[in-house]
């Protein structure tokens, strides 16, 4: 062992020595220096063991000796050797960092090496548990929850980690001076629960997970998740309490959000599934109504009965496309647009719609970008949420549409789960009504929900704006304060590509053919009224029932078959399917798709973007006869999604 041994005293520095030297000679390496200036010296050049110091030195007296020494080498455990024997003396010396007090003249070797021995394991624990420290400081202090240690009684902070402070939005030092301060900020209905959770961890439970809310001091409100539990002494008694926290604001909100999103996707399933059997129905019963309503000497009374029947399919038709339109499972043809151009569009109407009590004001963005969507059913978003708007200021007030180029940056794409951060276009329709409560804004994208008495809306307004949007790649936002008003935010996925104008083919005036039509429908009813159109209209009709019979017909049909109208959802294979394999043997055949809804994607979106021939149910005999026409008359191959 290297000790270095600082003793102004020649006699009692050869007395350590031969104490030291007498049963093991070869143990000991000790160096001797008569001052502290040379004991400061020799600390700088080397490594020592221990130091044996007398507090009389001839530069230095008292306890600043020892001061003064363990400055020069802190981690070097310091023995002390005077003639000085006072309790006092000692008690001090132990309390300024001395290992060991001794005195001289009552010291033996044994007792001499036993104080070396014990002091440098002395210094070595202490030197792990500083490292053990330090690396628990840097856990605990970087970490984002707060860790925090206590008393058993919540009368003494023994740590909190500086989290807290980030969390809660109060010091530290707070906790430090109260430590059951805490519990002022957590909200009052939840300090009872924290109580009672206390006193459970108090009487020796591990009492589990607690969630409540604080009160931040900068009023923003928190809501936290703590685990706290007992800590015992060697006979099993509780004398500290350690826990974490953490802030679960944000996991709380996008748990809402996915259990609504999943709620919503569900309740778009059935909506969807509804849509497609009723829009068959419905196909059968307008066809069959207009080819009534096309025969001559039908009495007065009669074609009245008949028009009304056409009307209610055609309240009946809105309604599932409201449907579809929520579920996301309606076909549209999306456009590159301008949404400032259909904000203007709608202006014309708007100001009609709103009333003279209401102020329409438009603030429209010079520069802003283009979104990928369909022309009429942004304009539908807009009469809906306008119609909403102007509902909600029965007194009148003040209805402001804005639109605005927005950036969605990672973070704040993570409180929406359903967000890609990226460029958006943002529409705000903001009003000054009635706002809503917080029940009215949990529920206000359901299908069916309504606010508006008996007959004044369906309830659908609000759930097929939500699925428009969602269809468009896009979400949106709310706020809405009871007694102030409403804003609603429409933010659209930018897209860099030049407006593209629509293109109006050619007006068909005679919608007849004499061309072969395969006719593949699993409906009978449906199946029936198209093909008595198309024969009326001068086709041939080969028809099926599935994929299988189809492609059995198109087989054995050794002749030319012009075109292939299909239902996209088939039992089995699916119309594009079928599409494709007939294809392959009948490359000139034209196809066109026909649907009540399709929960198909590439289907969905490729309509406009391809150029797929598609036709929406429910459908006139008119509509069907034009439509055939048309795609008939195209040039080139048929596209397929």
């Amino acid at each position: 062992m290297s000790l270095l041994l600082v003793e102004d005293n020649a006699a009692d520095a050869r007395l350590v020595r031969e104490l030291l030297l007498e049963a093991r000679p070869h143990l000991f390496d000790v160096t001797h220096v008569t001052d502290l200036r040379s004991a400061v010296a020799s600390l700088t050049g080397r490594r020592f063991d221990v130091i044996i110091l007398d507090l009389g030195l001839p530069d230095s007296t008292g306890l600043e000796t020892l001061v003064r020494a363990r400055g020069g080498a802190p981690d070097v455990p310091v023995i002390v050797l005077t003639g000085l024997d006072d309790e006092g003396s000692a008690i001090n010396a132990v309390s300024h960092g001395a290992q060991d007090y001794l005195v001289k003249g009552a010291v033996t070797g044994q007792v001499l090496r036993h104080a070396i021995t014990y002091a440098i394991e002395r210094a070595r624990l202490e030197a792990t548990t500083r490292e053990r420290e330090d690396r628990f400081r840097q856990l605990t202090d970087n970490m984002k929850e707060v860790f925090f240690v206590v008393d058993s009684q919540f009368r003494e902070t023994l740590y909190i980690s500086p989290a807290y402070e980030d969390v809660w939005g109060w010091p530290c030092a707070s906790l430090y001076e109260r430590p059951a301060s805490f519990l002022e900020h957590i909200v009052a209905e939840d300090r009872e629960a924290v109580r009672a959770n206390i006193a459970r961890v108090q009487a020796g439970e591990d009492a589990g997970e607690i969630m409540f809310r604080i009160t931040r001091a900068d009023g923003a409100q928190r809501s936290i998740l703590t685990h706290a539990m007992p800590v015992r002494d060697a006979d099993g008694v509780v004398y500290r309490i350690a826990g974490l926290g953490m802030d679960v604001t944000e996991r709380l909100s996008l748990e809402r959000q996915f259990r609504q999103a999943q709620k919503m996707e569900a309740v778009g399933r059935l909506a969807g599934g509804v849509a497609h059997d009723f829009n068959n129905l419905l196909t059968v019963i307008t066809s069959y109504t207009s080819l009534l309503l096309s025969e001559a000497g039908l009495g007065d009374a009669v074609r009245d009965d008949l028009a009304q029947i056409a009307k209610a399919a055609e309240s009946a038709a809105t309604l599932t496309r409201q449907l579809l339109a929520f579920s996301r499972q309606q076909v549209v043809e999306p456009r590159v647009l301008d949404l400032n151009d259909v904000v203007r569009d709608a202006g014309k109407i708007l100001r009609r719609v709103i009333g003279e009590d209401v102020a329409l004001v438009m603030k429209l963005a010079p520069d802003l970008g283009r979104v990928l969507a369909d022309f009429g059913q942004i304009e539908q978003i807009i009469m809906n949420m306008t119609v909403n708007a102007r509902d909600a200021m029965p007194s009148g007030g003040r209805l402001v549409l804005e639109t605005a180029n927005v950036e969605i940056a990672a973070e704040r794409a993570f409180e929406h789960f359903t967000v890609r951060p990226g460029a958006y276009v943002a529409l705000s329709i903001r009003d000054t009504g009635t706002g809503m409560t917080d029940e009215t804004k949990a529920r206000m994208f359901e299908p069916f929900f309504t606010t508006k008495e008996a007959g004044k809306g369906t309830g659908l307004g609000l759930s097929m704006v939500f699925g428009i949007v969602q269809q468009c790649g896009g979400y949106i936002t709310v706020d809405s304060v009871l007694g102030e008003g409403t804003t609603f935010g429409i933010h659209l996925p930018r897209v860099d590509s030049a407006v593209i104008a629509e293109a109006s083919g050619p007006a068909i005036t005679s919608p007849r053919g004499t061309e072969t039509i395969l006719l593949v429908e699993d409906v009978e009813p449906l199946r029936e009224i198209v093909r008595r159109v198309l024969v009326e209209h001068g086709y041939a009709v080969l028809d099926a029932v599935d994929a299988p019979a189809a492609l059995l017909r198109a087989e054995k049909f050794r002749g030319p078959i012009h075109l292939l109208l299909t239902d996209v959802v088939l039992p089995g294979l699916s119309g594009r399917d079928l599409a494709g394999r007939l294809k392959a043997s009948r490359p000139d055949m034209k196809v066109l798709f026909t649907s009540g809804y399709t929960d198909d994607a590439m289907m969905r979106r490729g309509v406009a973007d391809r150029g797929v021939a598609f036709m929406q149910k429910p459908f006139t005999p008119e509509t069907l006869a034009r439509r055939v026409r048309q795609v008939l008359d195209r040039s080139g191959p048929a596209a397929l999604p």
